[in-house]
């Protein structure tokens, strides 16, 4: 039986530190409460939950996107060539993604424009 603090398995069952993974965290455990568990070996509080949903939630918005997933295929099929990783994610902004940062530097620009105008008049 192989055996680690984290997780171990018998021939019936696998386990996740001391609970069994089908009875008693499937169903019965959130995501955010089984992966704080396995990493903590205690469940969460409130406040560790909710700050680990953040965490998580914030995670989510920025790892699906083309440049994040480019990088770690990238990086899963040649661990060695930890550049080449860090190229095709670099490689692969555009527009969309992390692009839009730009777009948004113009709207702000436009918005203080427009206010300065307000404020001193076109004329300045």
């Amino acid at each position: 039986m192989a055996e680690t603090k984290l997780s171990t398995h018998t021939n019936e069952a696998l386990f996740l530190r001391d609970k069994n993974l089908v009875e008693d965290v499937m169903g019965n455990m959130s995501f955010t409460d089984a992966m704080f568990y396995h990493i903590m070996g205690v469940a969460p509080s409130a406040g560790q939950r909710a700050i680990l949903d953040a965490v998580l939630v914030t995670l989510m918005e920025h790892g699906f996107t083309p440049s994040a997933i480019a990088a770690r295929m990238t990086y899963l099929s040649a661990p060695e060539a930890m550049q080449s990783a860090v190229a095709a994610g670099l490689l692969s902004v555009a527009s969309q993604f992390i692009g839009t940062m730009e777009n948004t530097a113009k709207i702000l620009e436009e918005i203080i424009k427009i206010k300065f105008n307000n404020f001193f008049g076109s004329g300045t």
